[in-house]
């Protein structure tokens, strides 16, 4: 993995599901289609909730969906329950380096310098 942020297009990961979709999106297929199509090449990502990837797979496919007008209601649902269990808060927690008082290092980066 490289480049961290909190936005969802921070991962490498992200950027390149979201090429994956922009060609997946040009094949004449329906959305279910091109959903499974996405979820077989990244198996551990769409189907492991446990995988570091798995919130930012869903909701990634799900925004680049929603972007090029593709109505894929299996893709929305799961980027909905991601959001309403707060899945995607947890996952950023656990995989952000802790601080020693325990808070994340994106929400430690994020307070105000007194410097600045």
């Amino acid at each position: 993995m490289g480049a961290w942020g909190i936005g969802l297009y921070s991962s490498d990961f992200a950027q390149d599901l979201g090429g994956a979709v922009k060609a997946v999106a040009r094949l004449p297929f329906p959305p279910e289609a091109l959903l499974r199509y996405l979820a077989t090449t990244e198996p551990g990502s769409a189907d492991n909730p446990k995988d570091e990837d798995h919130t930012v797979f869903w909701l990634t496919v799900a925004d680049q969906f929603a972007r090029r007008g593709i109505d894929c209601p299996a893709a929305q649902e799961r980027a909905m329950a991601i959001i309403a269990d707060g899945a995607d808060l947890a996952m950023m927690a656990w995989t952000r380096n802790p601080s020693p008082n325990g808070a994340p290092c994106w929400r430690r980066c994020a307070k105000p310098s007194p410097l600045r």
